[in-house]
Order: C-alpha cells, then sequence, then structure tokens
C-alpha cells in the first residue's frame, strides 16, 4: 500500500457521537452476551507508505478504534472496545503517524519496522499512539525519526513498551501520561531524543527498568508529575541530568547507571520525594546528586541495628551499610517517659559506633539514621528501628576465697570458690564464669574470672602449687633379699633410676665414677639387671623431670 492517507481502518464503533444505530427487532435484551469483543486478526507483512491525503489531513498506517457509549434511545451502554488484534512484521514509513490505537486492550504490536518521512510534507504527530487503552504490548520494534513521540500512552492500564530500538524521536522516545497506569518500560534503546529519552508525567505511573538511554537533548529519564520506579537502567551523555524528578512526590531510583551527563547524575526537583539506593556515577558535569526547592532524595533506614561488647560505662553499636549513604548519625535517649533523643555521633567511616561514659545498669534507646551529602545540601534518610540496651555491672574489683596454694598432683588442680561483688555472692554460670592456665605444674596457677549475664569484663587471680614430702619419695623399700632392691607403690611415677656404690656400710650418696644409669624404666627389677656385677651394695634413687629441673628421690 503506497502513498496512502489511511492504510488500514479497523473500528469496532463509529467515531461520530451522534450517529443512528438500527435497534434491533427483538430489542436490546441479552445483547451484550451476544457481543464478541475479540477480533482475532493479525495484520502482517504488510509494505505501507502514508502520506496526507485530502480525506486524511493527518494521516496514519493503522487505526483501531473503539468506543464506549451511554445508553440512550438507539443503543444500549457498553464499551466496545477492540480486543486479539496483532500487528507484526510490517514496514511502514510515514508522514504521519504508525499506529493509533483508541480504547482497545491485549492488542499486540511487534517486530515492525516504522520510520518517519522527512522528505514529503509531514505532520507533527506520534508514530505509536495509545489512548485509553490497556494491556498492550509494544515490542521489537524498530522506531525511526518523528516530530513527536516515538510511543504515546495516554490513560489505561497495563501497557507494556520492552526491547524497541528507538532513534531521533522530536520529543520523547516513550511518552506516558494522562493517569495511565502499572505499564512497564523495559529493554529498550533510545538515542538522541530531542527533548527527554523517556517521560513519566500527569500522574501516570510505570516501572522502568534495563533501559538504555543516551544523547537526550535534555534528561534521559525524567518524572515529572508522575510516580513509578527506575531501576537498572544506563543513562549517558544526556544534555541534562540522567534522571530528573520534577514534582513527582512518589518516584524511587535505584541501581541505575548515570554517566557522563552534562548536568547532574540524578537531580530532584520542586517538591519531589525521591528514594535512592545502589545508583552509580561517573564524570557527570555539574555532579552526581543535586536537591533544589522543597524536594528531599531520602535514603534507606539502616537495618540490622544491633549491640556488642555491652559493658557498665560503655557498648558498640553496629549496622548493615545503606546504599549511597556519605554517613550515618547517631542518636540516643534514656527510656525515661519524657526523654528525648539527642545526635551523639556522626559516623563517616564505617557502619559502627563505641559509646563511652554510661552509667551502669541504665538502659538506653538508640537509633541510627544515614544522610547524603549532595551538591550544596544534606539529605536525611529514614531512621532505624529503635535499639534498646541496658548496660550491666563490672566485676572488676571483685573479690573471692580462693585457697593461696595447692599440691602438685600431676594433674590439673582447680578449686571451688565464691566470688563477691559489693558484698553480694555471685551465681556461676549465671553471673561468671572460669578459665584456668597453668594449673598443672609447680608453680603459679592462673584463674581468670569473667563475667556474663548482667556482669562484663574479667578478673585475674593466682594460687600456688607446690610439692610436699610424699612427693619426692618415689619408691619405697622393702628387703627381700641380698643385693637387691625392691620398690613399693609410687607417689608419682619415675622417669629413671640412678644406681651408686655404698662404702663401709655408709652412704656418701656420691654416684660411682662411672654410674649405671637406667632411664625410662620403672621396674627396680631392671636396674639389677643393668647395674655392675661387682658393686657390693647397691644404692638407688629415682628422679624425674619436673617444671624444667631434675627432682630425686631420697637414697634407698
Amino acid at each position: 500500500m503506497k502513498n496512502v492517507g489511511c492504510a488500514i481502518d479497523f473500528k469496532y464503533m463509529t467515531d461520530y457521537e451522534n450517529a443512528n444505530f438500527h435497534v434491533p427487532n427483538s430489542g436490546y435484551a441479552g445483547i451484550k452476551d451476544r457481543l464478541d469483543d475479540n477480533a482475532n486478526t493479525i495484520i502482517r507483512n504488510n509494505d505501507i507508505t502514508v502520506v496526507g491525503t485530502y480525506y486524511y489531513p493527518e494521516p496514519y498506517a493503522i487505526r483501531i478504534f473503539g468506543k464506549e457509549l451511554e445508553k440512550s434511545y438507539s443503543h444500549p451502554d457498553y464499551n466496545y472496545t477492540v480486543k486479539g488484534v496483532k500487528i507484526v512484521d510490517n514496514t511502514i514509513k510515514t508522514a504521519g503517524s504508525a499506529v493509533r490505537l483508541t480504547d482497545v486492550s491485549g492488542i499486540f504490536i511487534g517486530s515492525n519496522d516504522i520510520s518517519y518521512d522527512y522528505d514529503r510534507y509531514n505532520y507533527s504527530m506520534d508514530l505509536i499512539w495509545l489512548s485509553e487503552s490497556s494491556q498492550v504490548t509494544v515490542t521489537k520494534n524498530k522506531l525511526t525519526g518523528t516530530k513527536q513521540n516515538s510511543v504515546y500512552i495516554s490513560g489505561g492500564s497495563g501497557n507494556e513498551v520492552s526491547s524497541n530500538t528507538i532513534k531521533k524521536p522530536g520529543v520523547s522516545g516513550v511518552y506516558v501520561s494522562g493517569g495511565s497506569d502499572k505499564n512497564t518500560i523495559s529493554g529498550n534503546t533510545i538515542t538522541s531524543a530531542g527533548s527527554n529519552g523517556i517521560k513519566i508525567t500527569k500522574e501516570a505511573k510505570a516501572d522502568v527498568r534495563k533501559n538504555t538511554v543516551k544523547k537526550s537533548k535534555n534528561h534521559g529519564l525524567i518524572f515529572t508529575g508522575g510516580s513509578g520506579k527506575a531501576s537498572d537502567n544506563i543513562l549517558e551523555e544526556n544534555g541534562l541530568s540522567g534522571l530528573m524528578a520534577d514534582n513527582s512526590a512518589s518516584v524511587e531510583f535505584f541501581n541505575n547507571t548515570c554517566n557522563k551527563n552534562k548536568g547532574y547524575g540524578i537531580k530532584a526537583n520542586k517538591k519531589s520525594q525521591v528514594k535512592i539506593s545502589g545508583n552509580s556515577f561517573a564524570d557527570n558535569s555539574k555532579g552526581d546528586i543535586y536537591v533544589t526547592g522543597s524536594a528531599a532524595v531520602l535514603l534507606n533506614a539502616p537495618d540490622n541495628v544491633k549491640s556488642q561488647d555491652i559493658c557498665s560505662d560503655k557498648l558498640t553499636l553496629t549496622w548493615d551499610e545503606v546504599s549511597q549513604a556519605d554517613g550515618y548519625y547517631v542518636y540516643r535517649k534514656t527510656d525515661a517517659e519524657d526523654a528525648e533523643f539527642e545526635q551523639i555521633a556522626t559516623v563517616t567511616d564505617g557502619t559502627s559506633f563505641t559509646d563511652y561514659g554510661l552509667v551502669p545498669k541504665t538502659r538506653y534507646v538508640y537509633k541510627v539514621k544515614a544522610f547524603l551529602d549532595t551538591v550544596d545540601s544534606v539529605q536525611e534518610g529514614s531512621d532505624s528501628a529503635d535499639m534498646s540496651i541496658k548496660t550491666k555491672l563490672t566485676i572488676l574489683g571483685c573479690t573471692t576465697n580462693m585457697r593461696g596454694s595447692m599440691s602438685y598432683t600431676g594433674k590439673e588442680r582447680t578449686q571451688i570458690f565464691d566470688v563477691f561483688v559489693d558484698g553480694e555472692t555471685l551465681i556461676p554460670d549465671v553471673d561468671y564464669r572460669t578459665v584456668y592456665s597453668d594449673n598443672v605444674n609447680v608453680g603459679t596457677a592462673k584463674v581468670t574470672v569473667i563475667g556474663m549475664g548482667q556482669y562484663c569484663d574479667s578478673a585475674d587471680f593466682q594460687f600456688d602449687i607446690t610439692l610436699k614430702s610424699d612427693n619426692v619419695m618415689v619408691i619405697k623399700p622393702q628387703e627381700l633379699n641380698r643385693k637387691s632392691i625392691v620398690t613399693g607403690k609410687p607417689t608419682m611415677k619415675a622417669q629413671g633410676y640412678e644406681v651408686a656404690e655404698a662404702v663401709k656400710d655408709k652412704l656418701d650418696h656420691t654416684s660411682h665414677s662411672e654410674p649405671a644409669i637406667v632411664v625410662n624404666y620403672n621396674s627396680p627389677s631392671q636396674v639389677i639387671a643393668k647395674a655392675r656385677a661387682d658393686m657390693l651394695d647397691l644404692r638407688v634413687r629415682s628422679y624425674r623431670e619436673l617444671t624444667g629441673e631434675t627432682i630425686y628421690g631420697a637414697w634407698l
């Protein structure tokens, strides 16, 4: 179809308000049940060139038209909406509009190649125009040029504009207006828009995600009197800001990339309220974030506020990092009924704060708020949930009734004792626990008393481990026959025995010039076997290495 003012005009109802309708002979009873809105039609593989004509001074390639009528003497009340039409794989070159939809639902517009004809006398019209239409999908189209918007949506609900390649629209790549609700604009590539890449305005709502918008004359994406969420978009080299909120009370900018824009990465204007998180910025000429007028950029509230290292006079707060935050304000009050929060700290390095100089056994309430330094103002986020914390009592300075010394046994030595703080007896494993060290060998043992429950800190105590006389008497003599020694039951295990010769029935406690030493044997019979045969009288003593020195038993 070449050089037509209208190629395809698909109507479910006339657009003349005062048209006369013929009343069925049976009247209107049950007529709504007999109406079928599903056109079940495919418009495919057409090559259409559109020009202005006498009958179509505002030309278009395809129009699908429905209409809602109020009840009158000549027709029933009914919304004659058009459903079930697919417009796919067409090539359209137009001096005006390509596709115009009025009061339709469930229409699919996909994989069309649509371009604006600048070489003919042309008209300032949108390439794809939706009015009071819902559940329309515009996807994978190539849209090139126009004096207006590539895709225009006014009214309706639940429309999707996705994965289109849009170049050089005169105004916006996608323009959503007129209170249109629940729209999704995703995965589009928009280049060189004459004004804005994407515009949401006049109380319209849209979820705008994963679009790439470059080199728009003004903003990459703007909400002006509209609302919604912009996430995971790439906005680069636009003439003003990457993201703009103008007089928009409910807008969210999450995880967007704003690079090399000639204005700001994000700008909030007038009464806009913008929640931001996870956005990244690079080389924006005037700065990353700018807030003007009564607008506000809102950071998320810090989550997971916790306390740790609580003691009598200090405690530490920790919280999760808030995206985009430059720092945090920490507030505190007591739990008194008339107490008010006061800012006690500004944290710009990390996500923790230690509060010192507190009163023992006192309850405090804390909250944390993130802040952001913008180009010329400081923007604050929402408050965290309140955190109520009670300080503890210290165990420092406690006393005990621990014994000062214990005998060496070769095993760990522990004690049962009481711990007192300000005259009060503490409960073990409730108020404190104990840790022992160096409590086996002869020397000084250490006991650390560590506060638990309502007590904090720790205190160290000591006691001695000593040897007694029966510790060194390793074997006891019992004579069985001549030239022999035997053992009784040792008090503690010997490591070896030293053998010597007696002189004139009197021990001089001096070893033989070449004494026979048996090491690491515990049986005295092995001493006999190893001793020299010419020794007339044998004497033996046991020994053991203990705490770095050799401890000997008595000569036997």
